[in-house]
């Protein structure tokens, strides 16, 4: 009897398109093979060996060409019947000869137009070439621009997927052809794929007017794409929230003990014993848990895309006197409605910061992407803060957000308290629909603005009644200002599970948890004099807590070794700003930039550098960290409860102390591999579970729910 011949991976994914275009015509059935060799015949993306063939399927003939493979000895994968965000696209055959899979698609994910629309748009776009020998339908390069695109950004914390996104990025940079952006643009018009392609095509310099084929499946989308990480426990939060209340006890109780059969057949990787189905099972409940608190802010944000869907239909039912105003490349509702009915804008007030758009730290970075997205969306923004803490000529300002500056003692002990005081009193007096508060200090205005009924989303920061760089004096006003909050506040936002975890064993008080985000900057240039994993890095606020004191004495040695570049100042002139001037005027390998505003050049120091230190102790997620993470820094940590919830495994650890520090860097620093590790571990974890777009829509849904709660007390 003669022995089968075994297949590589690459001979097996040609042969299974090649194969399942053959049954396909054969039946009469429209087949377009997907990605796969077809993207590297047409340059958009470099060779490399697929694990599974795809094909796009005419939606109404799925059935007959699975079917038609299964005759083949083609068998398909099990699929458990769970909740799950973006439905099911495709069904996947494996055979026990072939060492790939089949993905036979009757949809793609990102086109949000229905399957049928969407199927015939491609179809229109076939060509034919050869696989494996065998002539084989597939789309022309427009149509794979697209839906490689989609394919990396549902995953994008995938290191591969961006390096795929990036290398698309430049096929389109250079002059092709067979690349227009017309042509592209007008594809994703067709397919409802113009949202969900909108990162790709800023990343090729299109700016287009984002109109969501179908607010619902953009709502599933952003969900899903937000964190991948956290999208099965969003899955099953979602089905839970909105399931009927008998229902909800048989659904928690699968959530928690999945069907040991069905959970069996979704992961063979389980041992055949009780004991190894117990280990997964408790392993799952632990991974859920930890990644309930980021699904509830992705539920928040998917229920606000659909508040929205529902509020586009009853607009588009309307009498055409009634609908929106377009405005350049934003939608601005129409005052009045068909009956005479007043529709302003919701109004919110944004205090405690230094204003905007303010680069001075992380609340003021919070606003900086917090007051343009709400203004995008119908909201009137007000910003309250300090004069000559903004930057009114910036490139990036919004001159929607409206700005108001009112005045403060301006001293270290003094400031927040005052200008929080003056802000207060004028938000009183313009009564906007809900006011959004930064810092517990302000915690003993918040009666002020009760009083007036206006209700509070308060940020309680972090523990500030911990930090060393207070006096005893100023501990206490924190301390009291938390009671205030606790008291007074009607909503409290937490940057940390471990922030929540205090303020509930303290203060006996819940609230919602939304971090901070951080931007992707794409691959840039490293800064003149820098180069890549060349130095080592710190940035902060010169502060005790953030551990300056035993950066710079490591700093005295490791400068001996490598470039020591230092951005932050402490803001007032002192001790740390002396020695930081001191140390970089004797060694002429330390180089202290002090406050650097340009986020492109600090971005570029992130990235580029071979370690990052980050020493800050106290105060939940830092934002600095968030971004650095989502530069790709390697990072040696100060090894703390906060530092390790938002790192986890992502970093280097380290005491403070200066001999720690030194060994930590030390060792990283004489370790590429392990930089390059570090480097994308961290990128990967700050991009899936710390987005901008997440967090502002966690504000959103918090801001909503109090104007929601004002209304329905005063009824």
């Amino acid at each position: 009897m003669r022995t089968p011949a075994l297949l590589d991976m690459v001979s097996a994914t040609q042969l299974a398109h090649a194969l399942t275009a053959h049954v396909a015509r054969d039946l009469g059935v429209r087949s377009i093979s997907v990605k796969g060799p077809v993207l590297a015949e047409q340059k958009l993306r470099s060779p490399r060996t697929s694990t599974d063939a795809d094909v796009l399927v005419d939606p109404d003939r799925v059935e007959e060409l699975v079917e038609a493979l299964k005759r083949r000895g083609w068998e398909e994968r099990f699929v458990a019947d769970v909740p799950r965000i973006l439905d099911n696209h495709a069904r996947t055959l494996s055979h026990s000869d072939w060492p790939c899979d089949i993905d036979v698609h009757h949809g793609f994910l990102g086109f949000l137009a229905p399957e049928r629309e969407v199927f015939e748009a491609l179809w229109e776009r076939r060509r034919t070439m050869l696989i494996a020998g065998r002539p084989v339908t597939c789309a022309d390069p427009v149509a794979n621009t697209a839906m490689l695109a989609l394919h990396c950004l549902r995953e994008l914390h995938v290191p591969r997927n961006r390096a795929e996104l990036e290398e698309l990025a430049v096929a389109w940079s250079g002059e092709r052809g067979d690349l227009d952006v017309e042509d592209l643009l007008g594809l994703a018009a067709r397919t409802g794929s113009v949202e969900t392609l909108s990162p790709f095509l800023s990343r090729i310099g299109v700016d287009s007017t984002l109109s969501p084929f179908d607010r619902a499946g953009f709502a599933a989308w952003t969900l899903h794409t937000a964190s991948v990480e956290a999208g099965r426990a969003a899955a099953w939060l979602a089905a839970i929230a909105d399931a009927r209340w008998r229902e909800r006890p048989r659904l928690l109780a699968k959530a928690i003990l999945p069907p040991a059969i069905e959970y069996r057949l979704e992961h063979p990787e389980i041992g055949p014993s009780r004991l190894d189905f117990t280990r997964a099972v408790l392993q799952r409940g632990v991974n859920g848990i930890r990644a309930l608190p980021l699904a509830s802010v992705q539920i928040a944000q998917a229920r606000r895309l659909q508040i929205t869907a529902s509020s586009q239909r009853r607009t588009d039912s309307e009498p055409a006197e009634a609908a929106p105003r377009r405005y350049g490349n934003r939608t601005t509702p129409s005052s009045t409605s068909a009956k005479g009915e007043d529709r302003m804008p919701k109004s919110v007030a944004i205090i405690g910061t230094r204003g905007y758009p303010s680069y001075y730290g992380g609340f003021e970075t919070a606003v900086r992407r917090l007051a343009p997205y709400l203004a995008e969306r119908g909201w009137d923004v007000t910003v309250y803060g300090r004069d000559g803490s903004t930057k009114d000529d910036d490139a990036g300002i919004d001159r929607r957000v409206t700005t108001r500056v009112t005045r403060g003692v301006e001293s270290k002990s003094l400031s927040t308290l005052t200008y929080g005081l003056t802000a207060c009193v004028d938000a009183v007096r313009r009564k906007p629909d809900v006011a959004l508060v930064m810092n517990v200090a302000n915690g003993f205005w918040l009666p002020l603005l009760r009083g007036r009924g206006i209700p509070t989303a308060v940020n309680v920061d972090g523990i500030e009644w911990d930090r060393a760089k207070w006096g005893r004096l100023a501990k206490n006003v924190f301390k009291s200002g938390a009671k205030a909050t606790a008291l007074f506040g009607d909503e409290l936002i937490y940057d940390a599970v471990e922030i929540a975890r205090r303020w509930k064993q303290d203060f006996k008080r819940d609230g919602t948890f939304i971090p901070y985000g951080g931007d992707d900057p794409g691959v840039l240039p490293p800064v003149e004099g820098f180069p890549h994993r060349g130095y080592i890095l710190v940035v902060a606020r010169f502060v005790p807590e953030n551990t300056i004191v035993e950066f710079l004495n490591a700093a005295e040695t490791l400068g001996d070794r490598w470039p020591v570049v230092i951005v932050g100042s402490s803001g007032y002139g002192g001790e740390l700003d002396e020695h930081a001037r001191r140390l970089a005027s004797d060694k002429e390998n330390v180089s202290w930039l002090g406050h650097v505003s340009d986020d492109r050049k600090l971005f570029s120091l992130w990235q580029h550098a071979g370690a990052y230190f980050h020493g800050h102790s106290v105060g939940g997620t830092n934002p600095a960290l968030v971004q650095a993470m989502s530069c790709g820094a390697p990072t040696v940590a100060r090894d703390t409860v906060y530092n390790r919830e938002v790192l986890e495994d992502t970093a280097v650890f380290a005491q403070p102390d200066a001999d720690s520090i030194i060994q930590a860097i030390t060792e990283l620093m004489e370790d590429s591999a392990r930089q390059e590790q570090l480097s994308a571990e961290a990128y990967e974890r700050g991009r899936s579970r710390y987005s901008w777009e997440v967090v502002c829509a966690g504000y959103e849904a918090v801001l909503d729910a109090q104007i929601a709660k004002r209304k329905e007390r005063g009824r």
